[in-house]
């Protein structure tokens, strides 16, 4: 099980239910802990997913990455408590989880190594956060203020992929008007 990452999680458990004769309250809400972005490990043995829950005292969402069997037991904790972290996705090999988080400043690509137990910033950033990321045949997809960009799992190197999308704007494309009414 993972340990270079984080303290020994607390276990996972569903959100109390509402007392009978008793309606679900925003304090109800806070304590519902979801699970989102889940991603299959590719020989199907291991499932890593985003766990979020609710911080009552910041008024904010945490979320973080866990990693569970698919043959059951107790999920581990794969990344920090103290930072945010998202949208896992695997390797085509299985030997690495890559993931956002915003540990070293504004949200940006990560990935876990699975044989060594560590993580490592592949792609630096100084800028906006990354919003969200998929996976591919040989890389990673992420969003990062509008743009789509490709980080290629064999050469590390990432290639921004130029969108041109044309807006459906009728009142800017050419067009006959009758302007007599408007020649003095």
């Amino acid at each position: 099980a993972p340990s270079a990452l984080a303290a020994p999680p607390p276990p996972l458990s569903p959100a109390p239910r509402a007392a009978p004769g008793r309606a679900f309250t925003p304090n109800d809400w806070y304590r519902v802990v979801t699970l989102s972005a889940p991603a299959v490990s590719p020989d199907g043995k291991q499932v890593a997913f985003t766990v979020t829950t609710a911080v009552v005292a910041e008024n904010k969402r945490h979320s973080e990455i866990w990693l569970a069997s698919t043959a059951g037991g107790e999920p581990a904790r794969l990344t920090s408590p103290g930072v945010e972290s998202s949208n896992p996705r695997w390797s085509p090999d299985g030997q690495r989880i890559y993931f956002l988080s915003d540990r070293n400043g504004p949200f940006t690509l990560l990935d876990y190594d699975t044989r060594k137990d560590t993580v490592t910033e592949v792609v630096k950033n100084d800028g906006l956060d990354f919003k969200s990321a998929s996976a591919g045949p040989g890389a990673i997809v992420y969003e990062q203020f509008g743009s789509i960009h490709l980080y290629d799992l064999r050469t590390g190197k990432t290639k921004r992929v130029d969108i041109q999308v044309t807006g459906d704007l009728p009142e800017v494309r050419p067009h006959f008007v009758k302007a007599a009414s408007r020649i003095t």
